[in-house]
């Protein structure tokens, strides 16, 4: 079975790796292979032979959309979706869920879910003194090199038969996406440092897990201690205040978050005491696929949130579960509570969507006569809005701009506080959460991004090109966009590739600016402003423009298009129809001498139209092979 990580045309058949070391001895001479290196055993390489490390991995696993499982596969039977994550030879699943949201196709889990692994360890090749450890120092070569790559695989399932217990599910299962990334990547912990650690010891390269600082979902004891500091002993149980489904009793707060945070009890002697915010380093991740993913070709995988922490003992600690009592997870308790969602956080706020069409180029056809008729339309949180239709122009100019109606009060979640690397409390005023704000100083751009990573847990916005084809929109091309890469005020538009199911397949490409007004914004509730091409805050000139064309005639034409007597049109899309504006357009005449593959046609003319003073604003000048045996 294929486990992910080929290319798009090909299963994959990768299953891991393997440490093995190779020698080559000298046997000229008919020299006898030596019994020493014929019977070599893994016990007798000098490296690896200490204790392993043991590392308890959590991820918590917000939600997904996109990802090819239906919401029902008839309708008796619903469709669930379920998460795998393999590090070596552990794994860990989620539970099934159901889309509990059919209109914006989202997935919801916010659970957690943990992982024991113990990796070989070298204590001269990675020394981690007991001195590195109290100060919160972990070596980065272990991070990277001793922890196998983390797959994360999305299933698709049955919910009769995921009913009838794991095992059953199992067979159920379809691999619809997957994703294979490093464990620093996940971990969300930068970089490791450029200058290595130097003491008595020695040099060595180390990172330090400290007070807000971006390493902090690797874990270690409490310093002077042998467990974390929010670990809960054998007698307690996960307080009441940290779970959802406790009614009155949960009522989380920026005081009091759901989560272990008291500074008398939690801090770590480091100055950390959010290390179980399960929303530290959440990210979104873009699943990918190969054959072996029973996902519809034309159809995009997805995208899952998740966030990861990993749990280190110490050296002394591995050693020493040898003998005596073992190492248990503090993540166990935790895990069997579901954590919050931005809603139940209060960590959500009202937007407006608008969204600048300017045009796209290259669009691919599915009509007969290679022609696009093409409009765009945009889907955000299970709302649409589309833009009108332009005929026969693969690079058509839509200059409009979607907002209003379903694009008003779209409630998304604004991660104000929860995770945040640098404190929780307003930079303006400490008693407060930091929380999404309307800035009179447009130039600020560090507080305005601020303000935009708020946004990294939204769903993306789909934006589609499409044709309609009897009565049922065919895709030609799509892209996504990051709610928290769209601005307070339209800025300059940004050219974006489309691709239908493989985004290594190049459909064309569409220019657009993408708006998100929060609901304090001033202009939240006033009519859009109407749409201006600008770039770098400089408005477009629009200029009267004279485009001469020389047609000579056709070269070599292909002997299967059975052309009679064939003439070229040639214009600039300014209306919403191809030849809606005749001072745009030119036709040539017929010719068929002296073949219809190779016509002379020896014309000059001259097309009338308003051109930007910017290459990135300019349309396409489009050709049209016309015949009267096929028009």
């Amino acid at each position: 079975g294929a486990s992910g990580g080929g290319s798009f045309e090909e299963a994959s058949v990768y299953c891991g790796r393997v440490l093995i070391a190779i020698e080559v001895e000298d046997r000229e001479g008919g020299k006898q292979p030596s019994l020493a290196q014929t019977d070599m055993k893994a016990k007798d390489c000098a490296l690896f032979k200490d204790v392993a490390q043991k590392v308890f991995f959590r991820m918590q696993l917000f939600q997904a959309q996109g990802i090819g499982v239906p919401t029902s596969l008839n309708l008796t039977t619903e469709c669930y979706a379920q998460v795998e994550v393999s590090i070596g030879r552990k794994s860990m699943t989620s539970r099934p869920v159901a889309c509990k949201k059919a209109a914006s196709g989202m997935f919801e889990w916010f659970e957690a879910m943990e992982l024991e692994a113990d990796f070989p360890y070298d204590d001269k090749l990675w020394k981690w003194t007991k001195d590195d450890y109290e100060n919160g120092r972990f070596p980065s070569d272990f991070i990277d090199e001793g922890v196998p790559d983390v797959w994360i695989r999305v299933f698709r399932c049955s919910g009769v038969m995921s009913s009838l217990g794991s095992h059953a599910n199992e067979a159920t299962r379809s691999l619809v996406g997957f994703y294979r990334s490093t464990l620093r990547e996940l971990l969300g912990i930068g970089d490791p440092e450029k200058v290595p650690w130097t003491d008595g010891q020695g040099s060595r390269r180390m990172e330090t897990t400290g007070v807000n600082n971006d390493k902090r979902n690797v874990i270690l004891n409490k310093r002077d201690s042998s467990l974390p500091s929010f670990t809960l002993s054998a007698s307690q149980k996960v307080p009441d205040e940290y779970n959802p489904g406790k009614g009155k009793a949960f009522k989380p707060s920026f005081s009091d978050p759901p989560w272990p945070c008291d500074e008398t009890k939690h801090e770590d002697g480091r100055g950390n005491t959010m290390s179980m915010d399960p929303y530290t380093g959440l990210q979104c991740l873009e699943l990918q696929r190969d054959k072996a993913c029973a996902t519809d070709p034309q159809e995009p995988v997805g995208f899952l949130w998740v966030s990861f922490k990993c749990y280190m003992p110490s050296r002394e600690q591995c050693v020493s579960a040898k003998k005596g009592p073992p190492i248990l997870s503090p993540f166990t308790k935790y895990n069997e509570i579901p954590f919050a969602t931005p809603e139940q956080l209060k960590s959500t706020a009202r937007f407006s969507l608008r969204l600048h069409i300017f045009q796209a180029k290259d669009l691919p056809a599915v009509n007969p006569d290679g022609l696009a008729q093409a409009r765009v339309v945009v889907s955000f949180c299970g709302r649409k809005l589309s833009t009108h239709i332009l005929h026969k122009s693969n690079s058509p100019t839509w200059d409009t701009t979607l907002s209003g109606g379903d694009f008003m009060e779209i409630e998304i979640p604004c991660l104000g506080w929860p995770g945040r690397g640098d404190g929780y409390a307003d930079y303006e005023d400490g008693s407060k959460p930091m929380s999404y704000k309307f800035l009179a100083r447009e130039n600020d751009e560090e507080a305005w991004e601020e303000n935009y990573l708020m946004l990294r847990a939204a769903p993306r916005i789909e934006v589609r090109v499409v044709e309609d084809v009897r009565g049922r929109d065919v895709t030609l091309g799509r892209c996504f966009v990051k709610p928290e890469e769209c601005k307070h005020r339209m800025g300059d538009p940004e050219w974006k590739e489309l691709f239908k199911g493989n985004p290594e397949v190049d459909e064309g490409k569409i220019l657009l600016s993408a708006v998100l007004v929060h609901e304090k914004d001033p202009t939240y509730k006033l009519p859009c402003p109407e749409l201006s091409p600008a770039k770098d805050g400089q408005d477009i000139v629009m200029r009267e423009s004279r485009v001469q064309i020389q047609l000579l005639g056709l070269r070599d034409m292909a002997k299967h298009l059975k052309l009679n007597n064939p003439r070229v049109y040639a214009y600039v899309q300014t209306t919403d129809r191809w030849d809606g504006d005749p001072a745009a357009v030119f036709r040539s005449k017929q010719s068929k001498n002296p073949t219809p593959e190779n016509a002379n046609l020896m014309e000059q003319a001259e097309l009338n139209v308003l051109l930007p003073d910017d290459i990135d604003f300019a349309p396409d000048l489009e050709f049209i092979l016309e015949d009267t045996s096929v028009w």
